[in-house]
């Protein structure tokens, strides 16, 4: 399962990064904000998790 963080932040990785995950489970950050022309970064994610500063 592919998980993809929009506009995550250096804190936001490391917090992330520590937490256990359930097997299988995959983390993608991205720096960019989730918009129209980003979206298709998540295709094929089954989570989506948009921070917005």
């Amino acid at each position: 399962m592919r998980i993809i963080l929009f506009s995550s932040q250096p804190y936001d990785r490391d917090s992330f990064s520590a937490a256990s995950l359930p097997a299988g489970a995959a983390l993608e950050f991205q720096h960019s904000h989730l918009s129209l022309a980003t979206a298709a970064l998540a295709q094929g994610c089954a989570v989506v998790c948009a921070f917005f500063y």
